[in-house]
């Protein structure tokens, strides 16, 4: 798609798992689900993470969707963190 990082990328890529493993956890992603709804609704079921959750989702949708661009470093952390995190209800 126009305007569209490639769908390999790696931070797509860590954002798939990201979501997956909310998944398992009951914290489904609806296939129509912005980023940023996302993050709130899982900030409002893991209350206790919610200030990670919604910097994880805020960033990706910025650089995702908002036109961000990340210095390398930056787009390193952001897929360290997505593939790090573990939900804990």
């Amino acid at each position: 798609m126009r305007g569209q990082p490639p769908p390999r990328d790696p931070l797509v890529s860590a954002w798939r798992v990201f979501t997956r493993r909310l998944d398992r956890a009951g914290l489904a992603k609806a296939p129509s689900e912005p980023p940023l709804s996302f993050g709130q609704r899982l900030a409002t079921a893991l209350p206790t993470q919610a200030a990670a959750l919604e910097s994880l989702s805020r960033r990706y949708a910025a650089w995702r969707y908002g036109g961000a661009v990340l210095a390398p470093d930056e787009k390193a952390q952001l897929i360290a963190e997505l593939r790090a995190y573990r939900p804990v209800r």
